[in-house]
């Protein structure tokens, strides 16, 4: 294990076992040790493979006491003090707070959905410092010069992180939700101030969707008697003085208040679940193709176990074909079968055809949120607008790729 050619082959050869299962017993016994001494010396080159780490002896771990949960809260606190530093270091401690979190969510089990959630809202706060902090990010004619893709990157990249992070966690107290709307709506806020004044796109559905985002907010925290943050207050005050809400007055209004006001810091003191869920058949162990007639259906069995899923109609199973094109499936209610309050089973076949291939190719089947309905409502033409910048479905987990060869039609003698 000196050469480092000969642990550079290793490498390759054990990140395509990781996909390609038929490999694995073609390998060398002395070559199955090398993947236990690598897998633990370069974990990140060397991916976990299903079968060689089951076959792996278990080592017996102490458990011991961590201090995880002080780590979490220790740097939520930090970013709160940030508020009153330069924004030079406030941007330097929150990416260092972003790349902690993300190894305490892959080491403490327990704390990764409070990790992954705390991450996810502090990137929505650096993107908008990054966002802000470019003079020309709401005059259409710098935009078109030089800034143009990197400010929509960014505002793209910032609506579906906090898309993300307002329907994947749950398990959330009503300040932590309401501080998570307020977040939300601030990104409203931006993009419709972003496509008024960077753009000549339309945007009287992002008003009417913004204004009906603010009135939802004034509901909530109104049932549970929260208070809202400066920027949302000040919001609340101009839109009800505000007589003809137009996208042009509204961005008007919006854009000050935007460079005005930070977003306040998280604070989590509630047990946050994560929404996921685990594919167990198919197993996309099998490099055999499935065979079929083209045209006709091929079924393929799903068993899935779903997770902190909060609606069931808003699971769809995607299948994506080498060709780019996606189905999204929407499950029978009969399908799925309840195992306690927080879990669910999903049994049930997936119907796949297509037209003659040339060779065998992989198919992904997976599944996902969609919130195309239930997010946006009535409002088709909101829809419209956000499709290419916010995507409305969020994966629940990997896809699975099954292999399949649909043959063309035997003609009779």
């Amino acid at each position: 294990m000196d050469d480092p050619a000969y642990i550079s082959i290793l490498i390759l050869i054990f990140n395509s076992a990781c996909t390609c299962p038929t490999m694995i017993p073609l390998l060398e016994q002395h070559t199955l040790k090398h993947y236990s001494y690598l897998r633990d010396s370069l974990s990140n080159l060397v991916p976990p493979i299903k079968y060689l780490s089951q076959g792996q002896s278990k080592r017996e771990v102490k458990e011991v006491s961590t201090n995880t949960m002080a780590f979490l809260q220790n740097e939520l606190d930090k970013i709160a003090r940030a508020e009153k530093l330069n924004a030079l270091t406030r941007q330097r401690l929150q990416e260092t707070a972003i790349q902690d979190l993300s190894r305490l969510a892959k080491i403490d089990l327990s704390l990764a959905a409070s990790a992954s959630c705390a991450s996810h809202y502090i990137q929505c706060q650096l993107l908008f410092a990054k966002i802000l902090q470019n003079k020309n990010w709401c005059c259409s004619s710098m935009l078109a010069l030089q800034h143009g893709n990197t400010v929509k990157n960014a505002v793209e990249q910032l609506l579906q992180t906090s898309f993300r992070l307002s329907h994947v966690f749950v398990g959330l107290t009503p300040t932590e939700v309401a501080t998570i709307m307020q977040l939300r709506l601030k990104v409203f806020a931006l993009h419709l101030v972003y496509i008024v004044r960077g753009s000549n796109s339309s945007a009287l559905a992002l008003c009417d969707h913004f204004l009906n985002q603010v009135e939802n907010l004034q509901k909530y925290l109104y049932q549970n008697n929260l208070c809202s943050d400066a920027f949302v207050d000040a919001v609340f005050r101009e839109m009800d003085q505000l007589e003809d809400p137009k996208p042009g007055t509204v961005a008007r209004i919006l854009q000050p208040l935007l460079q005005s006001y930070h977003s306040p810091a998280l604070r989590l003191t509630s047990a946050v679940r994560q929404t996921k869920a685990v594919i167990y058949e198919p197993t996309g162990d099998s490099d055999t193709p499935l065979k079929f007639t083209a045209g006709l259906l091929l079924g393929i069995n799903l068993d899935a176990e779903i997770e902190n899923v909060t609606d069931l109609k808003t699971v769809r199973i995607m299948v994506k074909y080498p060709d780019q094109q996606c189905q999204m499936i929407l499950p029978k209610s009969a399908d799925f079968r309840e195992i306690d309050s927080n879990r669910h089973r999903l049994v049930t076949t997936v119907l796949l055809s297509h037209n003659v291939w040339s060779e065998a190719c992989q198919v992904e089947i997976g599944l996902t949120l969609d919130f195309t309905e239930a997010g946006m409502g009535s409002n088709k033409n909101y829809q419209k607008t956000v499709s290419k910048s916010e995507e409305n479905t969020i994966e629940l987990c990997d896809p699975v790729k099954v292999t399949i060869s649909p043959k063309p039609i035997k003609k009779g003698i």
